[in-house]
């Protein structure tokens, strides 16, 4: 499915051959995602097309936003490589994610940088997509995800005395829906509550 949406996209998406085993396989990935979060899982490819239009709106929108994402990690590791540990978001920031980015600056020397943007402009929101997965995966290896899930405790304790929720501790936007204002949950912890539900 994935292969053959792809082929279908071909005379408008021009990407040097190097990148399509990646988007190839990006694509084949985000659809294994969907499926499996949906059961009964449809069966056949004329099933996946019978039953899961989302699905093919958001292989569609890998492919049409593809160099957006490339370049995002791209800028990600040049930061990286310079040293220079950096976030992008959405503004305005909220109460709690002033105090969040705050106590990242404190605690780990990361800035985060905000974009005056609207979260429906799709090609800046899978730019920072692409670069905060990049600079959250190289966090994740050098601190663990507990240091920041403890910072982001912190700051909701400061604003609220709501039920902590569980982000994603690098303003990662959720790559599929023009309504997500901030960060996506996390995959693991989200079908976690799910399953407590």
């Amino acid at each position: 499915m994935a292969a053959a949406l792809m082929n279908g996209c071909a005379t408008s998406v021009h990407l040097p051959k190097a990148q399509l085993p990646a988007l190839a396989l990006e694509l084949a990935n985000v659809q294994e995602e969907y499926l499996n979060a949906h059961q009964p899982r449809p069966t056949g490819e004329q099933g996946i097309r019978a039953e899961a239009p989302e699905l093919q709106r958001r292989l569609s929108l890998i492919i049409d936003t593809w160099d957006d994402y490339v370049l995002g990690q791209a800028d990600a590791r040049r930061s990286l490589a310079r040293g220079h540990l950096k976030l992008l978001a959405f503004s305005p920031l909220n109460d709690y994610e002033r105090t969040y980015v705050e106590l990242l600056l404190r605690d780990f020397g990361i800035e985060v940088a905000t974009a005056r943007m609207p979260v429906t402009d799709i090609s800046r929101r899978i730019y920072i997509y692409g670069y905060n997965t990049t600079v959250g995966q190289h966090l994740e290896e050098k601190y663990g995800l507990n240091a920041f899930v403890g910072l982001i405790e912190s700051a909701v304790r400061r604003n609220t005395t709501e039920k902590f929720n569980y982000y994603s501790p690098y303003f990662i936007p959720w790559r599929f829906n023009d309504d997500a204002r901030i960060i996506e949950l996390d995959s693991a912890q989200a079908a976690d509550l799910r399953k407590g539900e």
